[in-house]
């Protein structure tokens, strides 16, 4: 069984569709700019962009959802970490997981992503974009 295989099973029944959804779309639209993902990460597949320190997305079996890593940590625009600005617009849209306040402070530039919330791959290509751009 390949690694995507693996974390695609991972995910419950209902969310397994857009999980591998969004890894073919990852591969297929940014493959050729991408390191190898890790196969030795347990909690999920990373997608690094080559040159860039750090995810700029990473399919999580741990929360069940997909990161996405906008910026590194305490980056601020308007006097609000960016990694927060992305996650309300998420929930605005009605695919945001929900974080626990720590989780909020601990990785303030990222956003989560609840795959059972998502009914079409098109409602989050804007998000996924925006982090393969502006991940540092």
């Amino acid at each position: 069984m390949s690694k995507i295989d693996e974390v695609v099973a991972a995910f419950p029944p209902n969310e397994r569709r857009m999980a591998r959804l969004i890894h073919e779309h990852i591969e297929e639209v940014y493959g050729e700019f991408m390191e190898e993902y890790n196969p030795a990460t347990r909690q999920g597949i990373a997608y690094q962009r080559k040159g860039r320190t750090g995810f700029f997305a990473k399919l999580d079996i741990h929360n069940m959802c997909l990161k996405l890593s906008y910026c590194k940590n305490n980056f601020e625009r308007d006097g609000q970490k960016f990694g927060h600005i992305i996650q309300d617009q998420m929930i605005q849209k009605g695919v945001a997981r929900h974080r626990s306040p720590s989780s909020m402070a601990r990785y303030n530039r990222e956003a989560w992503i609840d795959l059972e919330k998502v009914r079409r791959l098109d409602e989050i290509i804007d998000f996924i974009e925006e982090a393969f751009v502006k991940r540092p």
